[in-house]
C-alpha cells in the first residue's frame, strides 16, 4: 500500500432517504475512468453498502476499497471453501509480509467472538487486513495474459458489516445467495418454505444435487465457524432412506428411514454428505 494513491471525490450528492435506508452518491474521476460510489446505510441492519458503477479504462492500475477500523487484532479470518483460515495482521516476519492478500470467497473479518468488522462481497475475492488497514481489490488493469482485463463498465457492491464472526458468516451466505427483495402492497399469495433448514446457524447447507448414479439426491453440509454442535436438518419432504456417505458418495450407514429429519453431531469445519433415497 506504500505506492497507493488516494482518490479524491469530484462531487458528492445530497443525502437521500426513502424511509428504510439513506444513501449518498460520491463521484470520482481519473484521466481515463469514472467511479460512482453509492454509500448506503440501512435503518435496521448492521451493514454499510458501497454500491459501485464504474467505467474502467486504466493501464497497470489496481483499484481497492480501503477502510481503517478502530479494532486491534493480531489475526484476521477469511472464508475459504468449506471453512475459514486465519492470517496474521502483522508484518513482523517474512512469511507474514508475504501474506499481503488472501484469496477468500466472500469476506475478511477482524475481531473476536463478541465483536468485529468485516468486508463482505458476493463477487470480489482479494482481501487484506494488515496493521489496522483492511482492503478488498475491486478492479485491475493488467496486460498479461489478457490485455483487456476488467476494462469496461462494472456494477457491483461491497459491504462493511459489524458483528462477531458467526454473524459475518451468516450475512455473507445471504449476500452470496444474491437474494432480491422488494416492498409490495399486501396481496393474496403463498409463502414458499425452504426445501431444507437447519437449527444451527454455524452449519451451512452447501449443496443439493442429483447423485452421480442419477438415482438419489445428495445433500452436503459443513461446519463454518470452528465449533462442534449437535444439529438437526429438517426437510419438507419425507425420504425412504437417508444414508451418511463420503465425498465420493459411497454409503457408510443408514441414519434415517421414512422420515424428513437428520440428527447429527458435527465437528469444527467437518464436511458431511448424505444420500437421500426418494420414495
Amino acid at each position: 500500500m506504500d505506492s497507493a494513491t488516494k482518490l479524491n471525490a469530484s462531487s458528492i450528492s445530497s443525502i437521500f432517504d426513502n424511509g428504510y435506508k439513506k444513501w449518498v452518491d460520491v463521484t470520482y474521476k481519473t484521466k481515463y475512468s469514472s467511479i460512482i460510489q453509492r454509500v448506503i446505510i440501512y435503518n435496521d441492519v448492521k451493514l454499510v453498502e458501497f454500491k459501485y458503477l464504474i467505467d474502467w479504462h486504466e493501464n497497470h492500475k489496481l483499484l481497492k476499497l480501503k477502510i481503517e477500523p478502530n479494532i486491534d487484532c493480531d489475526f484476521a479470518t477469511f472464508d475459504v471453501p468449506f471453512g475459514l483460515v486465519k492470517r496474521s495482521t502483522l508484518n513482523d516476519t517474512p512469511a507474514h509480509k508475504a501474506q499481503f492478500e488472501v484469496p477468500a470467497i466472500s469476506f475478511g473479518h477482524c475481531g473476536d467472538d463478541t465483536y468485529g468488522i468485516a468486508l463482505v462481497s458476493n463477487c470480489k475475492n482479494g482481501y487484506s487486513a494488515k496493521e489496522g488497514i483492511m482492503t478488498v481489490s475491486l478492479l485491475r488493469s493488467s496486460k498479461e495474459p489478457d490485455n483487456t482485463a476488467d476494462i469496461g463498465k462494472h456494477e457491483f457492491s461491497v459491504n462493511v458489516h459489524t458483528g462477531d464472526l458467526e454473524s459475518t458468516v451468516n450475512i455473507s451466505r445471504a449476500i452470496l445467495s444474491d437474494a432480491i427483495c422488494s416492498l409490495q402492497i399486501s396481496h393474496d399469495g403463498m409463502l414458499l418454505e425452504s426445501l431444507f433448514s437447519c437449527n444451527a446457524s454455524n452449519v451451512i447447507i452447501d449443496t443439493l444435487k442429483i447423485s452421480e448414479d442419477k438415482s438419489n439426491l445428495v445433500l452436503r453440509i459443513y461446519e463454518s465457524c470452528g465449533n462442534s454442535v449437535d444439529a438437526l436438518i429438517t426437510s419438507n419432504f419425507e425420504f425412504a432412506k437417508i444414508y451418511e456417505a463420503n465425498l465420493i458418495e459411497e454409503k457408510s450407514k443408514i441414519v434415517g428411514e421414512n422420515n424428513n429429519t437428520i440428527s447429527f453431531n458435527i465437528t469444527p469445519y467437518e464436511i458431511k454428505t448424505y444420500i437421500l433415497e426418494l420414495k
